[in-house]
Parts: structure tokens; sequence; C-alpha cells
């Protein structure tokens, strides 16, 4: 985590507009094909990006998009930033319940639950 941007205070209350998504890039031919759209090069194990709803670059960054100073030039700029972008996407009710994450395997699932520091349940 990019401490000099995504843990101050200004970011953490604009993100709090955003869904934030993990995809899991190295595992899924899927995931990494969407990953190269958003990304500049070779989709790697960090990727920050600014999406529309509908899953496009909301935002043309400086750098290939590894991290917040490809799109911001401080945290302050970035927390400024999101809160223009929400405005141009007002919140939409959520219907139903959203779905537990899936993921493709269980090895890939213990991988994602360890570095997110979320519970696993594996089903058979």
């Amino acid at each position: 985590m990019d401490r000099s941007f995504l843990s101050q205070p200004e970011v953490i209350a604009a993100a709090k507009k955003f869904v934030g998504i993990r995809l899991t890039s190295y595992e899924d031919e899927t995931e990494k094909k969407f990953v190269s759209k958003i990304v500049i090069g070779e989709p790697a194990n960090t990727a920050v990006a600014m999406l529309t709803p509908e899953g496009e670059r909301a935002l043309r960054g400086r750098g290939p998009g590894r991290g917040p100073r490809d799109l911001y030039k401080d945290a302050a700029e970035m927390a400024k930033g999101m809160d223009e972008l929400a405005r141009k996407y007002p919140p939409r009710k959520a219907e139903g319940t959203p779905a537990l994450p899936v993921t493709l395997n269980a090895k890939v699932g213990l991988a994602v639950a360890a570095g997110d520091l979320q519970p696993l349940v594996v089903v058979l």
C-alpha cells in the first residue's frame, strides 16, 4: 500500500464513494486481459485505475498505472480528483444481496484471503 497516498484521511474519505475491486490477474487469463486494458504494459502485481460504472477507464494517468503516483501528484490531488469523478456518477441503489467473492480454486482463494486478511470458505 502506498502510505503516502492511500492512508491519508482525505483519500480514505473520498474512497468511500467508490467500489474497490481486487483482481487475480496472475491466475486468470480473462482478468489479465481486463487489467491490460487499464494499465500500460504487462499487467503486474499492482495496478491502480479509476473506472466508470461501465468498467471503462475514467482517467488517463501519467505513467503505467502501477500506483497512485501515475494518476496524481499527491494525496490532496488524489482526493480532489476522486471527489470530482464521484460527482459525475451519482450512487445507485443496489438490488439484492452482494455475491460472495468466488475464486478459481482453493489455492487462489487462500492467497486472496491471506492477502486481504479475510476469512476463507471452501465448498466441495
